[in-house]
């Protein structure tokens, strides 16, 4: 299942505070395009170090971005060996990405969407330095990483230009007037 969502509106300013510095623990990248930053650490979680890659066209800016949520059912898969195939066509188009790990905890998938939550904040609060347009983000998310970025745009609807959701799973209808949260006996897939 392919799922593309365009959302409208301006995004969340990029004028929060950052937590964390921008420090690329590899400036060589991840070897898949060139110029690409990686293992970029956005949080530490439960003494857990999560780490992020970057592409960022050259130019001035500031670029679209995508921010890619790979899959693996809250149990395995990485920022690269997910969503990798995507990594050139982003950059031949112009377009920024960020592949970002995760807590990777199968009973427990709320820790993930604060991971990716934590995540957005620290990209968003270093715009600037990286040269992207806030007000121009979408979420592309595989398998539960299409899951969690749903959720994301669920709960931030005016903070992203566009949802791709390929695969995941989500709860039948939820109410209009309802938060869109897991349900409690959603399974850890």
């Amino acid at each position: 299942m392919l799922s593309v969502v365009a959302l409208a509106g301006p995004a969340l300013a990029a004028d929060q505070p950052c937590a964390q510095p921008w420090v690329a623990g590899n400036p060589e990248g991840n070897y898949v395009v060139a110029g690409a930053m990686g293992d970029v650490a956005y949080r530490v979680a439960n003494g857990r170090r999560l780490a992020l890659d970057a592409y960022v066209p050259p130019g001035s800016g500031p670029h679209p971005a995508a921010v890619l949520i790979h899959g693996g059912q809250w149990k395995n898969g990485s920022r690269v060996a997910h969503v990798r195939q995507l990594f050139e066509p982003l950059a031949a188009a112009g377009i920024a990405w960020f592949s970002l790990d995760y807590r990777l905890e199968p009973g427990s998938p709320m820790a993930a969407q604060d991971d990716l939550a934590e995540a957005l904040r620290f990209l968003r609060c270093h715009a600037r330095k990286l040269r992207i347009d806030p007000d121009r983000m979408a979420l592309i998310g595989e398998d539960t990483g299409a899951t969690m970025a749903v959720l994301e745009a669920a709960e931030n609807p005016a903070a992203y230009r566009a949802v791709v959701a390929v695969g995941g799973t989500f709860p039948d209808r939820p109410s209009p007037d309802a938060a869109f949260k897991l349900p409690a006996n959603f399974p850890p897939m």
